[in-house]
């Protein structure tokens, strides 16, 4: 493996530095001084059938040469076994769906140009940049008989990131080329595919994840070493409030002394002093005076600026101070720290959220559920295990295919292509199919750390997406149709609270990647979207006695849609305590205490029905309405 150091990255600058890395650092066979016409095939928009839009933002598409001892000429079959392309884009922001109208001109064009050269759509190589190079990516295409649903896997970088060594140790490396070539092809194809193998990277951070995460849980001091939940569920809180300020630090929210790198910059003060604590002195004033309070006295003062920087509001429950968060009452070394910002700065951390056809092979949002689900519960014992995503995804669209079937009526073939090919052309009553999307409630019993609501809500996104672009209506930005469907479709209840915080988190970790602006917007309060519960063992929800509690469940929802986008602590307070009161009364009438009830705490799910998703249940759900029972 060749030895590649940040700065190496750093130094790309354009196309001469960048074709001298693949010389000089990965022993790619290309000629000195020379320009990419000079070594390059050019595939024209003819070439790759492109239409008009998509050839109006891709700006170039090169074929690199094949490396000796090939014999093959540019202009016929290539006898190595990758197909190597450099592409520019005009618009940074499409280059995962340019990419994927490039491979379908090059799998249709080829098979039907034999003067062309062609491969299997899993060996080709494409390398991305911008046309000002300040923006990388190589991405390539997972083998799949269907070409059309082959996963992408993208590592990329931006100029100036500090945060690459994943770059660096894993992704790069693995596409250099001996210097004695490689035995065979399979080899080739073996090795080089092991820059995008999203797999191996996840292993070993969920390795070091839990390594600093047992250190620094054992480390707690202030919380008595018998009350073993407690500490776990401190350390987990404190390590999901530091990863949501490690992932949207790229936003530009997040400044310490103007430093963007926030957590590194701000531990790097405490360091300079000789008795500061970085809990206590530093992050205590950041979660709890900053993050999780509205701006005014005193989370502005020079004094409070001073130790935690500039940060935004962004409420929802993440930085709302616990019994134990009081300044003191938890004590835990530097050093520590220290360890957590050297897990963070390992790897290659993406704010943009994979899809099932999307991979980005770093750390994501979707791996806080793995690390859950992987490592911390002890999946053996619980029976938490990790569903992969393209599973989850399988399974919303087949749930949603049957519930638009009950609910409007589209044929099932026209169902069918708009859910699993995102093409609405068919559709007869779009206003129809929108309504439905935009008000079906989905429920996941035991959601375990949010995948399937998490998938859920990719699904409904791109269903929505796809609905407004068929029929030429402007829709929302992302961030609002994410919030929507939080607001209005999504509620998933587990009863590890440990569970419920990584699926809250990786909620609001959804919507906030996706905002655009110097200053985000408050996050919503979960704690009625996703409940910590146990949803088996309550009451089975019913009819029987509906009558007396209507009033109570009338009043619980709107207190609870209230609290949804309620940002003053002493507020949320006040209808918290209300909800349980109402909540209690529920109680009374069912005989039971401290129950998941449906009735009282999903109101919505229980009075208008539910698509019910969860790894153990599926089956349509609708009070009332027997064609909506199938079970599946």
């Amino acid at each position: 493996m060749p030895n590649i150091t940040p700065n190496d990255i750093q130094n790309i600058r354009d196309f001469d530095t960048l074709i001298d890395f693949f010389r000089d650092k990965l022993n790619w066979h290309i000629p000195e001084n020379v320009e990419l016409e000079d070594v390059a095939f050019p595939w024209s928009a003819e070439d790759l059938d492109l239409d008009e839009t998509a050839d109006e933002r891709i700006a170039e598409c090169q074929q690199l040469p094949p490396f000796p001892p090939s014999q093959s000429t540019l202009f016929g079959e290539a006898t190595q076994p990758w197909g190597i392309f450099f592409l520019q884009f005009n618009s940074e922001h499409i280059y995962r769906t340019a990419l994927r109208r490039v491979l379908r001109g090059l799998v249709e064009r080829s098979s039907r140009d034999p003067n062309l050269p062609s491969w299997q759509h899993d060996q080709l190589l494409f390398i991305y940049t911008t046309p000002n190079y300040q923006q990388f990516a190589f991405a390539n295409f997972a083998a799949n008989e269907n070409w059309r649903r082959s996963v992408l896997s993208i590592f990329s970088w931006e100029q100036g990131d500090t945060h690459i060594r994943t770059l660096c140790e894993y992704n790069l490396p693995a596409l250099a080329y001996p210097s004695d070539g490689f035995p065979n092809d399979e080899a080739w194809l073996n090795a080089w595919k092991e820059a995008f193998d999203v797999e191996i990277l996840t292993d070993k951070f969920f390795a070091d994840y839990q390594r600093v995460f047992s250190r620094v849980e054992a480390a707690v001091e202030g919380i008595p070493d018998n009350l073993e939940e407690e500490k776990r569920l401190y350390t987990q809180r404190l390590f999901n409030r530091l990863m949501f300020l490690r992932f949207i630090e790229k936003k530009g929210w997040l400044t310490y002394n103007e430093d963007r790198e926030y957590l590194r910059a701000m531990f790097d003060a405490t360091e300079a002093e000789t008795d500061e604590n970085f809990l206590n002195d530093r992050l205590y004033w950041a979660f709890f005076n900053g993050l999780g309070t509205p701006g005014g006295s005193p989370n502005n003062i020079p004094e409070v600026v001073e130790r935690r920087g500039e940060v935004p509001f962004l409420n929802g429950g993440l930085f709302e101070m616990q019994d134990d968060d009081a300044r003191g009452t938890v004590q835990i070394l530097n050093d520590k720290f220290a360890e957590i910002l050297q897990l963070f700065e390992r790897y290659n951390f993406k704010v943009t959220e994979s899809t099932p056809l999307d991979v980005e092979v770093a750390v994501d949002p979707e791996m806080l559920g793995k690390v859950f689900e992987e490592l911390v519960t002890g999946r053996h014992d619980t029976g938490s295990y990790y569903t992969p995503r393209p599973v989850v995804s399988f399974m919303c669209r087949e749930s949603l295919k049957i519930c638009l079937q009950n609910k409007t009526n589209e044929t099932e073939e026209c169902l069918k292509k708009f859910v699993d090919d995102g093409d609405a052309t068919e559709i007869r009553n779009p206003e129809r199919v929108l309504e439905v999307l935009q008000t079906l409630r989905i429920c996941d019993p035991a959601c375990g750390s949010g995948a399937y609501l998490l998938g859920m809500m990719s699904e409904l996104l791109r269903l929505r997406e796809a609905r407004f672009q068929s029929n030429q209506i402007d829709f929302p930005i992302i961030y609002q149709r994410k919030l929507d469907i939080i607001q209005n479709n999504l509620y998933g209840v587990d009863k590890d609270e440990f569970a419920v915080n990584i699926a809250m988190l990786r909620l609001w970790l959804s919507l906030a990647v996706d905002y655009e602006g110097d200053t985000p917007q408050p996050l919503p309060n979960l704690d009625y979207k996703v409940a910590v519960g146990d949803s088996l063992t309550g009451p089975t929800p019913s009819g029987e006695n509906l009558g007396f509690a209507i009033q109570f469940i009338q009043q619980i929802q709107e207190h609870q849609a209230e609290y949804l986008v309620t940002h003053n602590d002493s507020d949320k307070q006040q209808l918290r305590e209300t909800i349980a009161e109402l909540k209690g009364q529920i109680q009374e009438i069912h005989s039971v205490e401290d129950e998941f009830i449906w009735e009282a705490d999903f109101p919505e799910v229980f009075q208008e029905g539910v698509l019910i998703l969860s790894s153990e249940i599926r089956l349509m759900w609708t009070k009332g309405a027997s064609k909506s029972s199938n079970r599946f």
